[in-house]
């Protein structure tokens, strides 16, 4: 019990025993393991330099913390489902927190907050954060047709897909659009507005009926007009 930050430079296992009510955070620096650990669990701040594991796979029920990433360098990846708990809710205030593929609940709050990163293939199942200027959201799959979730984005960064991210929505972004090298990113007949730059180091499909809002980069990548797959003369402008 107590008030006092409890830092731990390596791993931090909650599996097993009893954590009596305090308000002190648990400062971690290496992989978190989440087991059934008795009554409620101080703050947990992810704050290590490199790759952490969150690892609830052996949990029976919704992790009851506040739980923060706040790394500056590396990522936090789930390795299993997490859900957490009504009241509890998740930030990133700073550095990656990437699904890898898994399961995100968030039944209280989760703010991606201003230099935080969340990373997802975008296919996965996860609350829609609470998104602030500043911060990034990074679709990372590595195959199939991706459409994008219709958030209000500031940052967005599409990376590693061999096929290609979709929009399902017209979609209007406060910062900036990143298109990784050897990427695709189809509009299919929807708007775009960035206010800040595109960077193209891929390709943007487009159809020809779209308007693509915004200041882009004209040292790299490729714009490909794909017409609308009917048998008529295209017109763009």
């Amino acid at each position: 019990t107590g008030d006092d930050t409890v830092k731990v430079y390596n791993d931090l296992d909650l599996s097993q025993g009893w954590m009596a009510d305090s308000s002190g955070d648990f400062e971690v620096g290496g992989d978190l393991t989440i087991g059934n650990l008795g009554a409620s669990v101080n703050p947990v701040i992810l704050n290590g330099t490199g790759t952490q594991n969150i690892d609830a796979t052996g949990y029976l029920d919704k992790f009851n913390a506040l739980l923060t990433v706040n790394k500056a360098s590396g990522e936090a990846v789930l390795i299993s489902e997490l859900d957490l708990d009504s009241g509890q809710g998740l930030t990133i205030q700073e550095g990656t927190l990437s699904l890898a593929g898994q399961t995100l609940t968030v039944t209280g709050t989760f703010d991606l907050q201003d230099g935080g990163v969340f990373k997802f293939y975008g296919t996965e199942t996860t609350t829609a954060p609470t998104i602030a200027s500043g911060s990034t959201v990074q679709y990372s799959a590595t195959s199939g047709n991706v459409t994008i979730q219709d958030w209000a984005y500031h940052h967005l960064t599409f990376s590693t897909n061999s096929d290609n991210y979709r929009l399902g929505a017209t979609e209007s972004l406060a910062g900036n659009l990143t298109i990784d090298s050897n990427v695709n990113f189809d509009l299919r007949g929807y708007d775009i507005t960035v206010t800040g730059t595109m960077y193209n180091n891929g390709t943007i499909k487009l159809m020809g009926t779209e308007s693509l809002t915004g200041t882009l980069d004209t040292d790299s990548g490729t714009v490909r007009f794909k017409g609308d797959g009917d048998s008529n003369p295209d017109t763009y402008t």
